[in-house]
């Protein structure tokens, strides 16, 4: 009779166990579930507005650009281009064949492109020192129009200037030469505003991500407008998002 008790009391006893080994192993499972849910939505989130964050740091630069495009086209005049005798043209470098600069025709419409160029550096300065993460900016001229006015390029000194710079011969370098002048044949092969694939900028020493416009003019390709920023200080700002307290 004793064995009997023992052994259903021994059957109960591994019954009750079974039961709570499954009960606290659903429980885990649900709370480790359930977390993961939490975990996900929480990173999902972190992603989200980190994107945002960034996509409205692009988005300025952006803005700012097309701002000061807009304001050059509206401070060209055509009937200028018309009498220098560069209408039409189109940047592809075939102007430049027996071209005489020496002219007076031409020396008036350098003197023009001259005094229109000084008149958009200030406000693309001021435009430039409102935009966040610019490293560079610059006005180019189309070299087919002017050989002695090419335009304006500033970068970054330090932390908060920016300094007037030599801006770059685009006849000393081949169309392909990236590092150089890619900035410039990219914007003007695809004839429209657009973000160039990050590359690194010989004309400044560092890797940038840049935002170009082409200006056109009755036809005219008179050059392109653009910024620069730093690309390692947009992959910084990638690398410095992190989840919890271990990221």
């Amino acid at each position: 009779m004793k064995s009997i008790q023992t052994k259903i009391t021994a059957l109960i006893m591994a019954a009750i166990v079974v039961s709570v080994l499954l009960a606290g192993g659903a429980g885990i499972y649900a709370l480790k579930t359930e977390n993961d849910v939490d975990t996900s939505m929480e990173m999902e989130m972190l992603c989200v507005n980190n994107a945002q964050t960034i996509d409205a740091y692009l988005n300025s630069v952006k803005q700012s650009v097309d701002m000061i495009s807009r304001y050059a086209r509206e401070n060209m005049s055509s009937v200028e281009l018309m009498e220098g005798g560069v209408l039409g043209f189109d940047g592809s470098g075939a102007a430049l064949i027996d071209r005489d600069w020496g002219t007076n025709r031409q020396r008036v419409l350098d003197n023009y492109l001259s005094r229109h160029i000084r008149s958009i550096a200030p406000m693309f300065l001021s435009i430039a020192n409102h935009t966040k993460g610019v490293v560079a900016f610059y006005y180019r001229l189309n070299p087919e129009i002017s050989r002695q006015e090419q335009g304006v390029f500033y970068c970054k000194t330090s932390a908060s200037a920016f300094a007037e710079s030599p801006m770059t011969d685009i006849m000393a370098y081949v169309p392909n030469d990236i590092n150089h002048v890619g900035w410039y044949y990219q914007t003007l092969q695809r004839g429209r505003p657009s973000w160039l694939a990050p590359a690194f900028n010989e004309n400044i020493g560092q890797k940038t991500l840049a935002y170009t416009t082409p200006i056109y003019m009755a036809g005219t390709f008179v050059g392109l407008v653009g910024m620069d920023v730093s690309f390692d200080a947009l992959v910084r700002q990638v690398q410095d998002i992190h989840i919890f307290e271990t990221g």
